[in-house]
Protein backbone atom coordinates (compact mmCIF):
# COMPACT_ATOMS: atom_id res chain seq x y z
CA UNK A 1 0.00 0.00 0.00
CA UNK A 2 2.88 2.42 0.67
CA UNK A 3 4.77 1.69 -2.47
CA UNK A 4 1.50 2.19 -4.22
CA UNK A 5 1.48 5.73 -2.63
CA UNK A 6 4.79 6.29 -3.08
CA UNK A 7 4.23 5.80 -6.78
CA UNK A 8 1.14 8.52 -6.48
CA UNK A 9 3.37 11.10 -4.91
CA UNK A 10 5.94 10.72 -7.68
CA UNK A 11 3.31 10.64 -10.48
CA UNK A 12 1.55 13.71 -8.98
CA UNK A 13 5.16 15.67 -8.80
CA UNK A 14 6.39 14.64 -12.61
CA UNK A 15 2.86 15.68 -13.42
CA UNK A 16 3.07 18.89 -11.96
CA UNK A 17 6.94 19.46 -12.97
CA UNK A 18 5.26 18.38 -16.69
CA UNK A 19 2.58 21.03 -16.50
CA UNK A 20 4.90 24.07 -15.10
CA UNK A 21 6.81 23.07 -18.57
CA UNK A 22 3.90 23.04 -20.31
CA UNK A 23 2.25 26.70 -18.61
CA UNK A 24 5.57 28.34 -19.31
CA UNK A 25 6.20 26.90 -22.58
CA UNK A 26 2.69 27.89 -23.54
CA UNK A 27 3.49 31.70 -22.14
CA UNK A 28 6.24 31.81 -24.11
CA UNK A 29 4.48 30.97 -27.00
CA UNK A 30 1.64 33.39 -26.69
CA UNK A 31 0.80 35.18 -29.60
CA UNK A 32 -2.88 36.61 -29.41
CA UNK A 33 -5.04 36.83 -26.03
CA UNK A 34 -7.60 34.61 -27.28
CA UNK A 35 -5.28 31.35 -27.71
CA UNK A 36 -4.11 32.28 -24.39
CA UNK A 37 -7.83 31.50 -22.88
CA UNK A 38 -7.78 28.59 -24.49
CA UNK A 39 -4.70 27.36 -23.50
CA UNK A 40 -5.41 28.62 -19.94
CA UNK A 41 -8.48 26.79 -20.24
CA UNK A 42 -7.08 23.12 -21.30
CA UNK A 43 -4.32 23.89 -18.62
CA UNK A 44 -6.95 24.50 -16.34
CA UNK A 45 -8.92 20.71 -17.06
CA UNK A 46 -5.52 19.53 -17.23
CA UNK A 47 -4.18 21.25 -13.62
CA UNK A 48 -7.77 20.57 -11.92
CA UNK A 49 -7.03 16.67 -11.61
CA UNK A 50 -3.66 17.26 -10.53
CA UNK A 51 -4.13 19.68 -7.61
CA UNK A 52 -6.73 17.14 -6.51
CA UNK A 53 -3.97 14.70 -6.46
CA UNK A 54 -1.91 16.97 -4.95
CA UNK A 55 -4.62 17.75 -2.33
CA UNK A 56 -4.96 14.04 -1.61
CA UNK A 57 -1.08 13.17 -1.00
CA UNK A 58 -1.15 14.88 2.55
CA UNK A 59 -3.82 12.71 4.26
CA UNK A 60 -2.08 9.58 1.95
CA UNK A 61 0.79 10.57 3.60
CA UNK A 62 -0.43 10.45 7.14
CA UNK A 63 -2.20 7.13 6.45
CA UNK A 64 1.17 5.71 5.54
CA UNK A 65 2.89 7.44 8.31
CA UNK A 66 0.29 5.61 10.81
CA UNK A 67 0.66 2.27 8.69
CA UNK A 68 4.78 2.75 9.61
CA UNK A 69 4.53 3.32 12.98
CA UNK A 70 2.01 0.54 13.29
CA UNK A 71 4.69 -1.69 11.39
CA UNK A 72 7.48 0.46 14.02
CA UNK A 73 5.43 -1.11 17.23
CA UNK A 74 4.48 -4.37 15.90
CA UNK A 75 8.24 -4.73 15.00
CA UNK A 76 8.94 -3.72 18.63
CA UNK A 77 6.86 -6.30 20.22
CA UNK A 78 8.58 -9.22 17.58
CA UNK A 79 11.82 -8.11 18.39
CA UNK A 80 11.19 -8.55 22.20
CA UNK A 81 9.20 -11.81 21.29
CA UNK A 82 12.60 -12.80 19.47
CA UNK A 83 14.72 -11.62 22.13
CA UNK A 84 12.28 -13.73 24.64
CA UNK A 85 13.27 -16.59 22.91
CA UNK A 86 16.50 -16.38 22.02
CA UNK A 87 16.69 -16.22 26.27
CA UNK A 88 14.58 -19.47 26.65
CA UNK A 89 16.77 -21.36 24.31
CA UNK A 90 19.83 -20.06 25.87
CA UNK A 91 18.49 -21.52 28.90
CA UNK A 92 17.25 -24.05 27.42
CA UNK A 93 20.61 -24.67 25.63
CA UNK A 94 22.38 -24.55 29.11
CA UNK A 95 20.04 -26.89 31.36
CA UNK A 96 20.60 -29.35 28.26
CA UNK A 97 24.67 -28.52 28.38
CA UNK A 98 24.27 -29.05 32.15
CA UNK A 99 22.42 -32.45 32.10
CA UNK A 100 25.17 -33.49 29.60
CA UNK A 101 27.77 -33.28 32.02
CA UNK A 102 25.54 -34.92 35.26
CA UNK A 103 25.39 -37.67 32.54
CA UNK A 104 28.58 -37.81 31.18
CA UNK A 105 29.81 -37.86 35.26
CA UNK A 106 27.01 -40.65 35.87
CA UNK A 107 28.65 -42.69 33.41
CA UNK A 108 31.97 -42.29 34.76
CA UNK A 109 30.59 -43.06 37.99
CA UNK A 110 28.88 -46.19 36.29
CA UNK A 111 32.25 -47.22 34.87
CA UNK A 112 33.77 -47.31 38.29
CA UNK A 113 31.39 -48.73 39.70
CA UNK A 114 31.52 -51.81 37.19
CA UNK A 115 35.66 -51.83 37.59
CA UNK A 116 34.85 -51.87 41.63
CA UNK A 117 32.61 -54.86 41.27
CA UNK A 118 35.01 -56.80 39.28
CA UNK A 119 37.42 -56.20 41.79
CA UNK A 120 35.20 -57.44 44.02
CA UNK A 121 34.03 -60.36 42.31
CA UNK A 122 38.01 -61.47 41.91
CA UNK A 123 38.46 -60.78 45.45
CA UNK A 124 35.69 -62.89 46.13
CA UNK A 125 37.05 -65.56 44.45
CA UNK A 126 40.21 -64.81 45.87
CA UNK A 127 38.15 -65.41 49.38
CA UNK A 128 35.79 -68.42 48.56
CA UNK A 129 39.70 -70.17 47.44
CA UNK A 130 41.33 -68.98 50.66
CA UNK A 131 38.16 -70.26 52.47
CA UNK A 132 38.62 -73.45 50.60
CA UNK A 133 42.09 -73.73 51.56
CA UNK A 134 40.95 -73.27 55.22
CA UNK A 135 39.08 -75.85 55.61
CA UNK A 136 40.92 -78.52 53.67
CA UNK A 137 44.00 -77.04 56.42
CA UNK A 138 41.71 -76.97 59.43
CA UNK A 139 40.52 -80.55 58.05
CA UNK A 140 44.03 -81.90 58.71
CA UNK A 141 44.39 -79.79 61.85
CA UNK A 142 41.39 -81.25 63.23
CA UNK A 143 42.43 -85.19 61.61
CA UNK A 144 45.92 -84.32 63.77
CA UNK A 145 44.92 -83.42 66.69
CA UNK A 146 41.85 -86.54 66.86
CA UNK A 147 44.85 -88.54 65.95
CA UNK A 148 46.43 -86.59 68.78
CA UNK A 149 43.85 -87.79 71.27
CA UNK A 150 43.42 -90.96 70.14
CA UNK A 151 47.60 -91.45 70.61
CA UNK A 152 47.35 -89.86 73.85
CA UNK A 153 44.01 -91.95 74.72
CA UNK A 154 46.15 -94.92 73.97
CA UNK A 155 48.62 -94.20 75.64
CA UNK A 156 46.98 -93.11 79.18
CA UNK A 157 45.24 -96.18 78.96
CA UNK A 158 48.38 -98.14 78.28
CA UNK A 159 50.21 -96.33 81.47
CA UNK A 160 47.18 -97.57 83.87
CA UNK A 161 47.34 -100.99 82.16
Amino acid sequence: MAERLGRRVCCAILSSVFILFLIAAASAAQPKADPKRAVCAELEERLTPLVEAQRAIPPALAQIRDDIAALQRGLAGIESEARRLKEADDAAYEHNKEMREEVRGLYVETSRLKGDIAQLGDQLEGLQQDVGNFRFSFGIIAAIIVVLQLVLGWLGLRGRG
